[in-house]
């Protein structure tokens, strides 16, 4: 049979008044019963397991733009070349390792900036009842931005060491065929440790070392495949 499937994403963006083709996806990942049992591997450039969105294109969002939350610690979205690692656990549970590039914010600016980075993450899903779903899950990423990270404004350039973690609880409940009620809620938290230059204000390197923190709730009523209403704080 089949062991494995690959996907191409490109898109068209508008970058200093021309546009360019850019590449979004471009992965190769083993299908069930490939290699160990339960065991699962995927290789390229993907929208890795870093919090529950990041795995999905922004156009699959319940809302029109990411939590602030995503585009603070993540500049809306963690994209990056790398391998990941995932085993289904007896259940519904589920760990993944991976290991990537480190060419994507937080850690360079997809201009070989970056280096190294890492992540853990554990999915569990657990049934309420036959419409009823709980899941719960746990992220962390980590990495070093050896070559600098330069802010948006092109301006402040950030050395050191950057960890997130990301606690995940989603409620969700199937209420008719087509009717389905969400609550969903994650909570980032960030330690950065390095230093920071303003070439703007000509600081020189300054010692750095920070932590901060942001989540969001967001309620979600879809009434069909047409139509939803939702509210979302952060």
């Amino acid at each position: 049979g089949e062991k494995f499937s690959g996907s191409l994403t490109a898109a068209i963006v508008r970058e200093d008044g021309a546009d360019k083709i850019e590449l979004e996806e471009a992965y190769v990942e083993s299908l069930s019963g490939s290699f160990l049992d339960n065991t699962f591997f995927k290789f390229g450039r993907a929208f890795w397991n870093v919090g529950v969105l990041n795995p999905q294109h922004a156009h699959a969002d319940d809302f029109a733009d990411r939590p602030l939350p995503y585009r603070v610690f993540l500049n809306k979205a963690y994209n990056d070349d790398g391998l990941e690692a995932s085993y289904l656990l007896s259940g519904s549970g589920e760990i993944g390792l991976g290991v990537f590039r480190g060419d994507d914010f937080p850690y360079g600016n997809n201009n070989s900036q970056g280096s190294d980075s890492w992540s853990v993450y554990y999915k569990s899903n657990f049934a309420l009842s036959n419409s009823e779903k709980l899941k719960f899950n746990l992220y962390h990423l980590s990495g070093k931005s050896e070559n600098g990270r330069v802010s948006n404004e092109d301006t402040v350039t950030f050395r050191g060491d950057s960890d997130l973690s990301v606690i995940s609880l989603d409620y969700e409940n199937t209420y008719s065929s087509e009717g389905k009620f969400k609550i969903s809620s994650e909570y980032f938290y960030r330690n950065q440790d390095g230093t920071f230059e303003d070439s703007e204000a000509s600081t020189g390197n300054v010692n750095f070392d920070d932590n901060d923190s942001g989540y969001y709730i967001a309620l979600v009523n879809q009434f069909n495949d047409h139509l939803s209403l939702g509210l979302r704080y952060s």
